[in-house]
């Protein structure tokens, strides 16, 4: 069992087994982004870990390619490619 808070919002949700950011995100409707379908192909579901990055697997190639080292160093991730495995904490993008 794990917490995933979503810093801004004041939500916290219950993940069991692991899962994505984002699958955990609509399992709970919450409305998080994702042009791409989930596949890491775009950015729109990115978000920035606020607590808990040192559970979670280094970025993948996905992540790499989109978000590039100068985000992921501060702390951005796609929700879709992002599994919690243990408690985490993160905060969604201000869209435009």
């Amino acid at each position: 069992m794990a917490i995933l808070r979503f810093h801004d919002l004041g939500i916290e949700l219950t993940v069991g087994d692991p899962k994505s950011v984002l699958e955990a995100a609509l399992e709970e409707l919450i409305e998080l982004r994702h042009n791409c379908g989930g596949l890491g192909m775009c950015t729109t579901c990115r978000i920035q870990v606020v607590a808990g990055a040192e559970h979670l697997e280094p970025p993948n190639d996905a992540e790499l390619r989109r978000l590039g080292l100068h985000r992921l160093e501060r702390g951005w991730r796609l929700a879709c490619q992002t599994i919690v495995h243990e408690d985490l904490a993160v905060r969604l993008p201000r869209y435009a």
